[in-house]
C-alpha cells in the first residue's frame, strides 16, 4: 500500500514538473514576442524623452531603445525562467531515476512501451543537455555583449559585436525551441509508458507470473 502511495507521488511530481518546464517555455515564447511588438509600437523615447542609462549610440532612436528595453525585460524573465527550469530539470531526473531504478516493474514492458521509455528518457536528457549549454554557454555571452555593443565608442566595433550577439541570440532561440520540442514529445511518449500507474502489487506478481511461464 505504501509503496502505490509513493509511486503516485512520483508520477505527480513527475508530470509536475514535466509540465511545468514545458508550460514556462512556451509563456516565455508568447510574452517575448508581446514585449518586443509592445515597445516597438509605443516609443519608449517619445513616452519617457528623458529615460537614462541607455547610452549615447541608442538616444535620438526609437527602435534601437525598444530593441534594448525589450531585450533587458526578457533578459530578466530568463534569468528568473532559467532557476526555474534547473529545479524542473533536478525534480525529472530524481523522478525519472526512481522509475527506472526501483519502480522499473511499473513500467509499461511491452514493445511499444520499451521504445517509449527509451524515446523519452533521451528526449529529457536532450533538454537538460540544452538547457546546461544555454546557461553556462549562452547566456553568459549574451550578458557580456549586450553593454558592450551599447556602448562600442565606434560604429565598426558596435557592428562587429552586433554580429556576435544576433549569432548568440540565434543559438539562444534555437536552444529553446529544442527544449520546447523534446519536453512535449517526452510527455507524449511518457503517456505510453506510465500507463500502469494504478496496479496493484498482487496484480503485477500475478502479470509477472504468467510472463514468467510464457517464456518457460
Amino acid at each position: 500500500m505504501v509503496d502505490r502511495w509513493v509511486w503516485r507521488v512520483v508520477q505527480g511530481l513527475y508530470w509536475l514538473a514535466l509540465g511545468t518546464w514545458f508550460g514556462a517555455l512556451i509563456m516565455l515564447a508568447m510574452g517575448a514576442a508581446a514585449t518586443f511588438k509592445v515597445m516597438r509600437t509605443y516609443h519608449p523615447l517619445t513616452l519617457m524623452p528623458s529615460l537614462p542609462v541607455l547610452g549615447e549610440q541608442t538616444v535620438g532612436s526609437n527602435e534601437n531603445v525598444a530593441t534594448m528595453l525589450a531585450g533587458s525585460i526578457v533578459g530578466l524573465m530568463l534569468d528568473h525562467l532559467r532557476i526555474l527550469e534547473m529545479l524542473c530539470a533536478g525534480v525529472l531526473i530524481f523522478t525519472t531515476l526512481l522509475q527506472l531504478i526501483t519502480f522499473r516493474r511499473r513500467l509499461a514492458r511491452d514493445g511499444v512501451g520499451q521504445w517509449m521509455n527509451t524515446l523519452r528518457v533521451a528526449l529529457l536528457i536532450g533538454a537538460i543537455g540544452a538547457l546546461a549549454a544555454d546557461t553556462f554557454y549562452v547566456n553568459p555571452r549574451i550578458k557580456e555583449l549586450r553593454p558592450a555593443m551599447h556602448d562600442a565608442p565606434e560604429p565598426a566595433v558596435r557592428d562587429a559585436l552586433q554580429v556576435e550577439f544576433d549569432r548568440f541570440h540565434g543559438y539562444g532561440v534555437r536552444l529553446a525551441s529544442m527544449m520546447i520540442l523534446m519536453l512535449g514529445v517526452g510527455a507524449l511518449a511518457s503517456g505510453f509508458v506510465l500507463d500502469h500507474s494504478d496496479l496493484t502489487a498482487e496484480t503485477q506478481r500475478r502479470q509477472d507470473a504468467e510472463e514468467a511461464e510464457r517464456k518457460a
